[in-house]
């Protein structure tokens, strides 16, 4: 059969500009720490507000970013990716696993992380930084944008994890560093996205 072109209405056209305004618009370079309620001393101008060390690096993430710092803070790899969907406003991470083998080595949990969104057009910015990404053969594996059924909240829960091909032997190493190559300036692509689509809208 052949596939059909979306239907949308005006309304869908004007809510999908909106969403790409406020991205343009927004501060990646912020003014505010991005972690909620940080008030670690910094170590280069002992402020306690200043964002000087405000970087995926930042050793106090893992905490900062969990909604249980002592029992449940962030495992390592997923620190970064998570960081940088922290950054995007209208975004909020809620789950995320690095990846696991079992006992014999092979692999028992996929890397992935999950995110709530206010708008689907930050699920359509993010699997347009993967295309490019896989295009780009920076990526070992693919990797996809899922919805899950997740928590209680009225925003839409997104899944970031890999893709497998049918009979794929998948490496924990490669795919977590999948992890760090989707996570490097997520934020800052996903901005420059919504200002290339924005502008095509505006000349069609």
């Amino acid at each position: 059969m052949k596939i059909a072109s979306a239907y949308a209405n005006n309304s869908d056209h004007d809510s999908f500009q909106e969403d790409l305004e406020t991205l343009r618009h927004s501060s990646v370079t912020f003014a505010e720490r991005p972690c909620k309620d940080c008030r670690l001393k910094c170590v280069e101008c002992s402020s306690t507000t200043c964002t000087c060390r405000c970087s995926p690096e930042c050793e106090n993430l893992p905490k900062a970013l969990s909604s249980d710092p002592e029992r449940y803070p962030l495992e390592h790899g997923v620190v970064a990716l998570s960081y940088e969907l922290n950054l995007l406003e209208g975004l909020q991470p809620c789950w995320s696993c690095e990846g696991h083998l079992d006992n014999k080595g092979n692999l028992y949990k996929i890397p992935q992380v999950w995110f709530y969104a206010s708008t689907s057009t930050y699920a359509r910015l993010i699997i347009h930084h993967l295309w490019q990404l896989t295009y780009q053969h920076k990526l070992n594996y693919m990797w996809q944008i899922s919805v899950v059924d997740f928590g209680n909240s009225l925003s839409t829960t997104y899944a970031i994890r890999p893709e497998f091909e049918c009979g794929t032997e998948a490496r924990l190493g490669s795919l977590q560093q999948d992890l760090k190559t989707i996570a490097k300036d997520l934020a800052q692509h996903i901005k420059a996205y919504a200002v290339c689509m924005q502008t095509n809208f505006s000349s069609t």
